[in-house]
Formats: structure tokens, C-alpha cells, sequence
């Protein structure tokens, strides 16, 4: 689980939608995570693209809550509608031949009503966020 003071700090974030995200997902509330996506939302995971609330939870489903998935943020970036995060992520998955930890980065598009685009992507993927908000360490 995530430490108090970190949560805290990425609370601090323009917008709590990226932070009930994770707290979603840590918390095993997939109906909350569901509802966090705007109708016509996308997740990209490497060269797939999810479209729509209704895929995205069946992909959750399958790839986030089936195998107990927990993100701990290491850091993260915020410019304007974009939020990048850097997390630690551990569950019941076989990490054989993983690093450890295993460190993926989420990036967000938010929009008004919701999350409209995610892009989980490898550590080491540029992101085209502004400056660094203040947080525990830069990318």
C-alpha cells in the first residue's frame, strides 16, 4: 500500500481524479475506477487501444483487478490536463525475469467529466508533460 505522506503529496495534484484512480485500484473498487472514465475514454498498453468505458473495464477486469494489482507512486508530472506517474506496481502476477520493482508509467488525459485517454506504458517512454510538480523525485 501506498505511505501516507506520499498519497498526501500527490494529492496536491490540479485535479483527485488521478489519485482515485489509484486509490481505486489499490482499494480492489472497480465499480469507482469504472466510473472515473469519461463514456468515450482510451487506454493504450502497448500497441493495443481500448475504446470505451465498457472495454476498459472488461480490460481492468481482466488485466488490473483479476490479479489484484497495487500501484504505489514513486513520482510524478502534471502540465495543464496531463498527469504522468511513475509507480511501482506489485500483485498477484509471477514476477520470474521482472525487475524489481516492477515500475510502469501511467499517463493521463483528463477532461472535465473524467479520464478520457490512459496510456500505460514502460518506464523510459517520453512524455510530453510541462514541468515537474514538486514530489519525492523528477523523471
Amino acid at each position: 500500500m501506498p505511505d501516507a505522506p506520499l498519497m498526501s503529496r500527490l494529492s496536491n495534484l490540479a485535479t483527485p481524479l488521478v489519485l482515485d484512480w489509484i486509490e481505486a485500484v489499490n482499494e480492489d473498487d472497480f465499480d469507482s475506477f469504472r466510473q472515473l472514465f469519461t463514456e468515450g475514454a482510451e487506454v493504450v498498453r502497448g500497441d493495443r487501444l481500448i475504446h470505451g468505458r465498457p472495454s476498459i473495464g472488461a480490460w481492468a477486469a481482466h488485466e488490473i483487478f483479476a490479479i489484484r494489482l497495487r500501484f504505489t507512486p514513486i513520482d510524478w508530472q502534471e502540465a495543464g490536463a496531463e498527469v504522468a506517474v511513475r509507480v511501482a506496481v506489485a500483485g498477484d502476477f509471477d514476477p520470474t525475469g521482472l525487475p524489481d520493482p516492477v515500475v510502469i508509467l501511467l499517463h493521463f488525459t483528463l477532461a472535465a467529466d473524467g479520464i478520457s485517454r490512459l496510456v500505460v506504458a514502460p518506464v523510459g517512454t517520453p512524455v510530453p508533460v510541462g514541468t515537474p510538480v514538486p514530489g519525492p523525485a523528477g523523471f
